[in-house]
């Protein structure tokens, strides 16, 4: 704007529209009139440029007009998403292969902490006396013992006790030892053992009934035979089966196989053999299978009746001329053939 000394103001857009003759007539006008103008130069603006930029108010153009505006910020442009890329997919993998490597090495160093733990404790046991290690392993054994001894006390007393009420309660037994074979206790005594037996070695001992034994050996089946020659001698002069007059050489010896089959799988193939197996002793084994032998003669009907010497002299009998030689026959092969073929000829010898 242009300052004047008089009374008015002369607009600076009039002075830069005037060509440099109106310039001065105007002056000369001014001088004229009593008033004395002073007028500011035009700017000199740079070429290209469309005119100066305020601070913050306004453009003026070359036209000399006086544009007045704010200047509003521009809005931010707004931040454009990476689009996907392969490079992207393959961090991504190399990140998951870089955690299972992590997760793989985790696992190693805990498997290395719990055999270092393992091996800390086997030489501490090794660092242990003579005195210790004799300790424990009598206290192992005897644990052993115990378990072994209450199983098979536990399935023999099962046994024991049907074929006890069978014949004390139900009756059932009288024509047992005569071997009739109209004897409902005959076949429920060998049912018994059989079902005990198998249920003994799959269900408690988790084996194959195979593993009974049932394998044939010739060599010891001929040592069965003399022992069951020697024994049958002595048995038939001892003890002799009640046998009904008439009765059928075939169904007695039918009867008798089907005794002893049952006796020697439940006494021999599982009673024995696991004593065998799990007592340190083999003569212990035999022993304790030879009085559960004789003791299991008190459930048959006419021993039960008789007084109490004739219970103990057939438990005897029982134990000494049956059981205890047939653990030791089984001991020595380990075939229940062989036990079995020894028993059947012992009984024979007493019909």
């Amino acid at each position: 704007m242009a300052r004047v000394s008089g009374s008015g103001l002369l607009r600076l857009s009039d002075a830069q529209r005037m060509v440099p003759g109106q310039a001065q007539s105007k002056a000369a006008g001014a001088a004229t009139t009593g008033r004395n103008y002073r007028l500011k130069p035009p700017r000199q603006y740079k070429t290209g440029s469309a005119g100066p930029t305020t601070q913050g108010s306004g453009l003026m153009d070359l036209s000399g007009r006086l544009k007045i505006s704010e200047a509003r910020p521009r809005p931010a442009p707004a931040p454009q998403r990476p689009a996907a890329s392969p490079q992207a997919g393959l961090d991504a993998q190399e990140q998951a292969r870089r955690a299972q490597q992590v997760a793989i090495q985790a696992a190693a160093a805990q498997a290395a902490a719990l055999e270092a733990q393992a091996s800390a404790a086997l030489s501490d046991a090794g660092r242990q006396s003579p005195r210790q290690s004799a300790e424990s392993s009598d206290t192992a054994v005897l644990s052993g013992v115990r378990q072994s001894l209450v199983q098979v006390m536990s399935l023999y007393t099962v046994v024991f006790g049907v074929s006890w009420v069978l014949t004390s309660v139900l009756g059932w037994g009288a024509g047992e030892l005569s071997l009739s074979s109209g004897e409902p206790m005959l076949y429920a005594r060998a049912g018994v053992m059989l079902v005990a037996a198998v249920l003994g070695v799959v269900f408690w001992r988790q084996e194959s009934p195979r593993a009974l034994g049932f394998e044939i050996r010739p060599l010891a089946l001929g040592g069965a035979l003399m022992a069951a020659a020697f024994l049958g001698m002595l048995t038939s002069v001892v003890a002799r089966f009640d046998v009904a007059a008439g009765a059928s050489t075939p169904v007695l010896v039918g009867l008798l196989v089907l005794r002893a089959a049952a006796e020697t799988v439940f006494f021999q193939g599982l009673i024995t053999r696991t004593l065998l197996d799990e007592l340190k002793n083999p003569g212990v084994a035999v022993g304790i299978s030879a009085v559960l032998y004789g003791l299991y003669a008190l459930t048959y009907a006419p021993i039960a009746a008789a007084d109490g010497g004739a219970s103990l002299y057939a438990v005897a009998v029982y134990t000494f001329g049956g059981g205890f030689p047939f653990a030791l026959i089984f001991f020595g092969t380990r075939c229940l053939p062989a036990v079995f073929v020894c028993q059947l000829l012992i009984m024979l010898c007493a019909l």
